[in-house]
């Protein structure tokens, strides 16, 4: 009546591989023309070391080889550094190769890359010197001066940064568009 059955357990022969778990730039803003330095972190979950492998990053279409390396059972963040030449939204791909689990080699991330950054002073008074020295750099940010009394609200939809400069209160329509920005 009874049937006997015996279970054997398949073990992996070899068992390896590594990916791609996380990216992310060392900067928060990537600047046209600019060096930029993306740092990746690999994970190896096999049993043998991994020494100078291929590292492909392709920005909008453009290769750049570089290698990485990893140790048996472990983690390293390596990173990829490039100048960005192309202003608005950039796709780039991160690869690796490993053999034999090839499915988790790329990583696909998408980026904006500005011209200049925008940023709006809004003062009670006069404009800042320091605001004015901090960001004077005209390759680099373009600096609005604004009046809190004679403030434009459409310059706001077209920066990234706002700083509110000595200011006493805020007034209610600040207020809105500055919850509507962030």
């Amino acid at each position: 009546t009874g049937s006997a059955i015996n279970l054997i357990p398949v073990q992996s022969v070899n068992k390896q591989n590594v990916y791609i778990d996380t990216v992310w730039f060392q900067e928060p803003i990537q600047l046209l023309n600019q060096p930029n330095a993306l740092v990746v972190k690999l994970i190896n979950v096999g049993d043998r070391n991994f020494i100078d492998q291929p590292l492909n990053l392709i920005i909008n279409s453009e290769s750049k080889p570089g290698s990485f390396s990893v140790e048996a059972n472990s983690s390293s963040l390596d990173t990829v550094y490039f100048t960005a030449t192309k202003s608005g939204w950039n796709e780039a791909q991160i690869s690796l190769e490993d053999f034999p689990i090839t499915f988790d080699d790329s990583y696909f991330i998408s980026f904006k890359v500005l011209e200049q950054i925008n940023i709006c002073a809004i003062n009670e008074e006069e404009p800042s010197p320091y605001l004015n020295a901090i960001f004077g750099d005209p390759e680099s940010f373009t600096l609005i001066n604004q009046s809190l009394g004679q403030l434009d609200y459409s310059i706001l939809e077209n920066v990234e940064l706002i700083i509110l400069n000595d200011l006493r209160s805020i007034p209610s329509g600040l207020i809105a568009k500055l919850e509507s920005f962030t």
